[in-house]
């Protein structure tokens, strides 16, 4: 059995929207979502934010190390260290589950606009 591919025509094809026409479709059905969209780069921002002050403060604690300080005086910094993990990975949690939930909703949107354009 064998099966042939018919090759489309470049005269068949439909044209490539401009950039700015799909830009102008997403910013339309991302405009009823912007406290969502904004609330979810918020959370994203802090989660980096947090994980650059882990970093900061571990690259901080482990040059203290090197540098021959007790064990003792690294404990504040080290409680600190653990006191960003919970923020860090709320932040991050919520990030993606606004950015999931912006992206259903625009999905919703579409599909409600599909389904309205269909022919009775």
């Amino acid at each position: 059995m064998t099966t042939t591919v018919t090759p489309v025509q470049p005269e068949s094809r439909t044209p490539a929207e401009p950039a700015s026409v799909r830009r102008g479709a997403l910013l339309s059905l991302l405009r009823p979502q912007r406290g969502r969209l904004a609330a979810a780069i918020g959370c994203g921002l802090l989660d980096q934010g947090f994980a650059l002050a882990a970093a900061l403060l571990g690259a901080a604690l482990v040059g203290r190390a090197l540098n021959g300080e007790s064990a003792g005086a690294l404990v504040p910094g080290l409680i600190l260290l653990a006191a960003l993990v919970l923020p860090k990975v709320l932040a991050a949690w919520a990030e993606s589950y606004l950015a999931h939930d912006l992206a259903s909703g625009c999905l919703r949107s579409c599909a409600t606009a599909a389904i309205a354009s269909w022919p009775r």
